[in-house]
């Protein structure tokens, strides 16, 4: 799920701890470990402005609030990998 590292397998987030030797980075407790990358889809008809706007200010700031000194001026981005990819995919086949 990474463009640019290729992961030999996936296992699910709570086995994390299970599978990395490094207990800070294997901690899902460990609130300035910066590793996790989560992966979806919009809705039909969601554009990515939309879903930008609502996910960054809310729930940035309320995490902000809860632990600020892990999550001071962090913030939450919404890209569109697939767009990127199709794009990419459609070069090489031309």
């Amino acid at each position: 799920m990474n463009t640019f590292v290729r992961s030999d397998f996936f296992v699910p987030l709570t086995m994390s701890p299970r599978v990395i030797n490094d207990k800070r980075a294997g901690s899902l407790e460990a609130r300035d470990v910066r590793n996790l990358r989560l992966k979806g889809r919009l809705k039909a008809g969601v554009t990515q402005a939309q879903a930008q706007s609502e996910l960054t200010p809310a729930n940035a700031t309320d995490l902000e609030r809860a632990y600020p000194a892990t999550n001071k001026n962090q913030q939450f981005f919404v890209n569109a990998s697939c767009k990127r990819a199709v794009a990419r995919i459609r070069r090489t086949r031309s």
